[in-house]
């Protein structure tokens, strides 16, 4: 069971929809489609509907809290890292905060994070803030 939460600030999905430049190819399609591209060993995680359904509203320039409850290995992780990454491409001049219980895990979807934006979406980087743990985008 998939429970979505208004309850709790997740800043990686505090994200208005606005686009202030020429957004990547790979991020103007919904994010069912931008996960697939991203990760071609999966299909789009479309047993996460309501969590979709969040970043859908995010798009749509709404703001948003979500607490996500899912079972491990539910490919949340995998997702608000697609998501995240795709929200970067289309906004690259917001902040955004991605958050986990653990440092070693909040480093390995940093990175992950990192490389779909830098070398998958094409987004240039900062090469002033370039740590795992803060890294920003030229803009």
């Amino acid at each position: 069971m998939i429970r979505v939460s208004k309850s709790w600030v997740h800043g990686a999905l505090m994200a208005s929809g606005t686009v202030s430049h020429d957004v990547p190819l790979i991020a103007q399609h919904p994010l069912p489609d931008t996960i697939s591209a991203l990760r071609p060993d999966w299909g789009p995680p479309l047993h996460l509907g309501p969590y979709l359904d969040v970043w859908r509203r995010i798009d749509a320039g709404e703001p948003v809290k979500v607490l996500l409850s899912v079972p491990p290995r539910h490919w949340k992780s995998q997702t608000t890292i697609c998501g995240l990454a795709r929200a970067i491409a289309r906004n690259p001049e917001r902040r955004n905060v991605y958050a986990t219980y653990g440092e070693d895990l909040s480093r390995t979807a940093s990175r992950t994070c990192r490389r779909y934006v830098r070398d998958r979406m094409k987004v240039p980087l900062s090469s002033e803030a370039n740590r795992l743990d803060d890294w920003a985008t030229i803009y």
